[in-house]
């Protein structure tokens, strides 16, 4: 089984521009860590420059977000 799990860029979000320069995500290597070892993982960070590549075949994709608290 294959995994991709993306942590998504959002354009003009002032969260993320003001926040995000100094907290890294934990959700995307969380939701890794928890997930069975038979299981083949990506992780996609386009906040980190990470292109999605949608020809890739996977059995599921999780996108993760981060809210302000």
């Amino acid at each position: 089984m294959k995994l991709n799990i993306i942590f998504p860029k959002r354009e003009n979000d002032w969260f993320n521009n003001a926040v995000g320069k100094l907290a890294m995500p934990v959700a995307p290597t969380y939701l890794a860590a928890l997930t069975p070892p038979d299981v083949e993982i990506r992780i996609t960070d386009m906040m980190a420059g990470d292109i999605v590549d949608y020809e890739e075949e996977v059995d599921l994709v999780a996108i993760t977000v981060r809210t302000p608290v």
